[in-house]
């Protein structure tokens, strides 16, 4: 699909790395000034932000990642049946410069701009995708006799500065084996500017825009993006943003958040997408309403990563690794080679069996009558310390183990039942105090392990009237003292809800 036969393109020579350039076709579904309004049914009105981010400031100011180039960059009016003596191809091939071919040693030469810029996870469909020590683009260039020519390259960014070095490659799809090897012979770079969707690539005075969210004709706009949070905190509860706008399907858009509570869908919001760079959302939360507003970087089909010029949050996480990240967090060491092999399928079916469990166990916690926080992301199932101790003391109360007495029970009724037995490898038993001014690290661990240590050596006795057996060889206790607080919405310590002791299984992946 990148290789063209024919390109059409339009005149180049007005581009400005300075500025972005307007699309000049406004469709009827567009807003007035270009941008895009993201909708369903029944959505709420677009809110005002608190504060009104400037797109110029941010991208001149903004730390650039090698995730922000992600995407399909493409030049506009570009057809594959079509010839290449078009007054377009013309103006274009007249106005760049070309440079002899760094990969071959033919008489052919290249343009000193490319046509097409492709990165990023999902996006990037050669080989070299598969190995992750090396950031990978793949760029088309026009030949000088009317051709093009796609080149791989591993790429760094410098600045506003992308450093693109050569690569040799092969890979066996039925072996799934990769061979490469890096080139430091051949050595390009461009310096690069953001406004919106359009990316410009510059070189010495020469410069190209190339535009993202457009389809492979390069003429009508289709924006996609249905990704989890990755490598950054999320924007609030925030863990997915999806949407879809194309001529022929509108468009929609949908939130979904997590926090300790549970998954919550929320398909009635709207967004504004600009063409000058700003992402302005509203999301209708089950008790309030609230607007956002970003820069953004539109990674197609490697997500959007969004930044107010402080924080920057990165949704491009695919479903199988967002899946495995969370999967990850209740299985041993000795199982992520296993689980990194898992189709997604076998992934999926993991995680289904393991928010089953999540969900039978608050069922049964909830039967008992008894007020355990079971927190879905983290796997963690918290009790109040308040219930099982008094004051500062390790020393469980009676009311401490009539609380235990009924949680081991309903506990054991379900991890151990024909649905999940064997599903649990590993009982963890984990101390925590609050972060109070004064207390160190060192002087609240003793507390914090002995906690645990009670709370264990409780559950395992003959007081709970249950059979315990099984849960003794799998038991372990750990001290945390004040280094996992837990922390409201706004982000400050919850001191009541930091003092807990919490159980956290570890689950064997092959049951």
């Amino acid at each position: 699909m990148r290789k063209f036969i024919s390109i059409l393109m339009a005149i180049v020579i007005v581009f400005s790395f300075a500025a972005c350039s307007k699309t000049a076709d406004t469709k009827a579904s567009k807003t007035d000034d270009g941008s895009f309004v993201l909708k369903n049914e029944e959505s709420v009105e677009l809110g005002t932000p608190e504060k009104i981010l400037n797109t110029q400031d941010i991208y001149e100011k903004i730390e650039y990642t090698p995730e922000m180039l992600y995407g399909r960059y493409s030049v506009k009016n570009r057809f594959v049946n079509s010839g290449y003596d078009s007054e377009e191809m013309n103006q274009f091939k007249s106005y760049v410069t070309y440079i002899d071919d760094p990969y071959s040693d033919d008489d052919i030469k290249i343009s000193s701009l490319p046509i097409l810029s492709v990165a990023g996870i999902e996006t990037f469909d050669y080989g070299l995708k598969y190995e992750t020590k090396y950031n990978w683009i793949s760029l088309t260039f026009l030949t000088d006799n009317g051709s093009t020519k796609d080149y791989q390259f591993a790429y760094d960014i410098d600045g506003n500065h992308l450093k693109l070095t050569g690569v040799h490659w092969s890979y066996d799809n039925d072996t799934k084996k990769l061979q490469y090897e890096i080139d430091e012979s051949i050595k390009l770079e461009y310096e690069f500017t953001f406004c919106g969707r359009t990316l410009t690539l510059s070189n010495g005075d020469k410069n190209v825009n190339l535009y993202t969210g457009t389809t492979y004709n390069g003429i009508d706009d289709y924006l996609y993006s249905d990704m989890y949070i990755s490598s950054s905190n999320a924007i609030d509860t925030i863990q997915t943003i999806s949407f879809r706008w194309d001529v022929n399907d509108g468009s929609r858009i949908t939130f979904i958040c997590e926090n300790e509570t549970g998954t919550e869908y929320i398909r009635n919001g709207i967004a504004q997408l600009s063409e000058d760079g700003l992402f302005t959302f509203t999301v209708p939360y089950k008790t309030s309403t609230k607007t956002y507003q970003f820069v953004y970087f539109l990674c197609t089909d490697d997500g959007i990563i969004l930044t107010d010029g402080e924080n920057t949050y990165y949704y491009t996480d695919t479903y199988w690794t967002y899946t495995k990240n969370d999967v990850e967090k209740n299985v041993d060491i000795e199982q992520i080679e296993t689980l990194n092999n898992m189709s997604e399928d076998e992934l999926k079916n993991l995680e289904k069996k393991k928010t089953d469990l999540f969900s039978d166990l608050a069922n049964a916690f909830n039967d008992a009558g008894i007020s355990v926080q079971v927190n879905k992301k983290t796997g963690e199932i918290a009790m109040d310390s308040t219930v099982l101790f008094g004051g500062d003391s390790a020393d469980l109360t009676n009311e401490g183990k009539e609380f235990l007495n009924k949680f081991v029970k309903a506990y054991t009724s379900i991890i151990y039942n024909e649905k999940y037995d064997g599903f649990i490898s590993k009982t963890m038993v984990e101390g925590h105090i609050a972060p109070v001014s004064g207390t160190t690290y060192e002087g609240g661990l003793p507390l914090s392990e002995k906690r645990a240590e009670n709370v264990m050596n409780y559950c395992l006795s003959e007081d709970t009237g249950v059979d315990t057996a099984k849960l003794a060889a799998t038991m372990e206790t750990i001290g945390y003292s004040q280094s996992k607080p837990v922390y409201d919405n706004d982000g400050n310590v919850d001191f009541a809800a930091s003092r807990r002791v919490s159980f956290r299984f570890i689950i064997n992946i092959d049951k």
